[in-house]
């Protein structure tokens, strides 16, 4: 058993579309791509500004071309060939600010074209690039209404809280086609007119993938005053996963899960006092380690651990 808990599947999404908006991860920026000209707007305002408008003389058409948002580097590659032959290469990039390194993981490993993923549907391949765009934004100031785009994001709330889990993912869906564009890029006005929402939000749409990345993460890990709560409200289609690097008060927290149970969790201490880990209900105990060298000890769901600065502990062995 391995002291960490990793995620090797690399978040990169790509188009070969021509005219694909996609945001710059960790700015406030949104790019508007075509093989000769690139444009770029900031999403703090209600409406887009534009920043820089540049052509770029290339000999087309440009095949293949494609656009990638990549996730890890915090950067929008552009890259293809023109019909001379030659192939370039582009970034787009800004300062890397420190942003969070929370990553979500639900066990889904086909291609990241985005135009397929879109059409799939499936939330088990959007949620996990949706709640890393929303980690790495810098921060916005929070929703001011409930009205417009954020109703279907209340709509949404609602289910969560009456612990209707099979059908948070059919909440989520219509959010997630009126409320973005392009590979993931906020809006607050549907654009496409597709009849899902009425009214006006204001605003930056960047709020609206703040706010709803803080939705998704509450599906699976939720902090209490002294507590933890691990997949509080599991949706049914996301039968595994990993979620890593959640930054809390207490300290740092990874756990996996298959077949809708928890399988192994790993928590960074960073203070010394009590905290108690919350599961699922059916969960009665478990097996608790500070080392892999040791046996290590059971403990029942209902008692509070008293951890350590500076320490780590590894929790496996679920029993009902």
């Amino acid at each position: 058993m391995s002291k960490f808990i990793e995620i090797r599947k690399k978040l990169a999404p790509f188009s070969h579309l021509a005219g694909t908006r996609v945001l710059i991860p960790g700015t406030t920026y949104c790019a508007h791509i075509f093989p000769t000209l690139v444009r770029l707007f900031n999403l703090m305002s209600e409406k887009l500004e534009l920043i820089e408008e540049k052509e770029i003389p290339r000999k087309g058409p440009v095949i293949p071309f494609t656009v990638m948002q990549d996730l890890e580097k915090q950067e929008v590659q552009i890259y293809g060939r023109e019909k001379t032959g030659n192939f370039f290469k582009e970034r787009l990039q800004f300062v890397k600010q420190k942003r969070s390194n929370e990553i979500l993981f639900l066990g889904r490993n086909k291609k990241q074209e985005w135009e397929k993923i879109k059409q799939r549907g499936d939330l088990s391949e959007i949620f996990p690039i949706w709640f890393r765009l929303a980690a790495l934004l810098p921060n916005v100031d929070e929703p001011s209404s409930e009205e417009g785009i954020y109703s279907l994001l209340k709509a949404c709330q609602e289910v969560i809280v009456k612990k209707e889990h099979d059908k948070i993912f059919a909440s989520f869906y219509p959010l997630f086609l009126a409320g973005f564009e392009g590979m993931m890029v906020p809006r607050l006005v549907d654009a496409d007119h597709q009849g899902i929402i009425t009214g006006e939000a204001s605003g930056s749409p960047l709020s609206l993938l703040q706010a709803s990345g803080k939705v998704i993460r509450s599906l699976f890990v939720c902090q209490g005053s002294s507590s933890i709560s691990i997949l509080p409200h599991l949706p049914p289609e996301c039968e595994s996963g990993r979620m890593i690097h959640l930054d809390f008060p207490f300290g740092e927290l990874n756990f996996e899960w298959t077949k809708k149970e928890v399988r192994r969790v790993i928590f960074h201490s960073r203070f010394e006092g009590e905290l108690r880990f919350i599961f699922p209900p059916k969960i009665k105990s478990f097996r608790l380690r500070t080392s892999l060298k040791e046996r290590g000890k059971r403990i029942f769901i209902t008692n509070r651990l008293e951890l350590n600065s500076h320490s780590t502990y590894l929790l496996d062995q679920f029993q009902k």
